[in-house]
């Protein structure tokens, strides 16, 4: 009997923040292909094991992207591999208070990773700073599917990289378990969310881009963004044609969009909420989508299938 399970072996290889950078290192090597620019420039520090901390070529590329763009604007984000919720992310701007941060840190704990801080992202009214939530099904024949429906998690204050604001999570952080705690919240969006047709009507009608800027110019973008980390582990994550089970996941896709409309992979997420305006229907359609094809029900109900809900991607 066939058996089906909703997960893949080796998903912490994306899902890890650390492992993550790693996954997209050794494949690149291996394909003799460019680490990809969607990926901000990151290095990996180890309080398990000092020595493998990347301080030298952090130290080089400090320095060169000071030189490129300032001082300034050359901030860094520090995030632990196992974060989640925000949880103890912070945005830092000298080398020797990452450097302090870092070792900072209780011997053998969890690896961090040190990245640029993106200083010029696409901004919504009120010149605050998102992210874009999309959901991504990987189906039992490791095909990548991503559901039509994302939605952006808004700020709730003005996007700024002043010295003085570099503490505040509010301006740089749109988790929404961190701007529930603000007292704007919900005053821009409902519960701080915008999806997907609102924020195509704000690309147009308050930036003035064209009308396909979402479908022709972004969502491309993430397609390939997917495809291509989905190839990375898969060496590690597909199931083995015979096996004793198949497999499907769920990933939660975090994007941000610079202001040259430029899709940057922030993290992926193996347990991703879902919002709750869109969760009936994609319980459904990942039914539909994940389920249905390999445990096929007797009298399908085809006027409640999606065709279109999920997008493939490919590289």
């Amino acid at each position: 009997s066939t058996r089906l399970l909703n997960f893949y072996r080796g998903f912490q290889l994306i899902c890890r923040k650390a492992m993550l950078v790693s996954t997209l290192r050794n494949f690149c090597a291996t394909a003799q292909v460019p680490f990809p620019d969607f990926v901000p420039q990151s290095f990996l520090f180890f309080p398990a094991k000092e020595e493998q901390s990347e301080w030298d070529a952090f130290r080089g590329a400090f320095e060169a992207r000071k030189e490129r763009i300032g001082a300034a604007k050359n901030l860094w984000i520090l995030k632990p591999s196992d974060g989640a919720k925000g949880k103890h992310i912070v945005v830092l701007d000298t080398e020797e208070r990452i450097r302090e941060h870092v070792e900072g840190q209780k011997k053998g704990s969890i690896a961090w990773v040190v990245q640029e801080y993106i200083v010029s992202p696409l901004l919504l009214s009120g010149r605050r700073k998102f992210d874009i939530r999309c959901w991504v099904l990987l189906d039992h024949e490791y095909d990548a599917w991503l559901y039509k429906e994302g939605v952006l998690r808004t700020t709730s204050t003005a996007f700024t990289i002043s010295p003085e604001s570099l503490n505040d999570p509010f301006v740089h952080l749109s988790n929404h378990c961190i701007q529930t705690g603000h007292a704007d919240y919900g005053k821009y969006e409902a519960t701080n969310e915008m999806f997907f047709p609102a924020f195509a009507e704000y690309l147009t009608n308050d930036l003035h881009l064209p009308a396909d800027t979402l479908s022709a110019k972004i969502i491309p973008q993430i397609q390939a963004i997917v495809a291509f980390t989905v190839e990375a582990a898969r060496d590690q994550m597909e199931n083995l044609p015979y096996g004793p089970y198949k497999s499907f996941n769920v990933f939660g896709y975090d994007f941000m969009v610079d202001d040259a409309l430029k899709v940057h992979l922030i993290e992926i997420n193996s347990s991703p909420a879902l919002a709750d305006e869109l969760l009936p229907a994609f319980t459904e359609e990942l039914v539909h989508k994940a389920i249905d094809p390999l445990f096929p029900v007797a009298m399908p109900s085809a006027s409640t299938q999606c065709s279109d809900c999920w997008l493939h991607c490919r590289r």
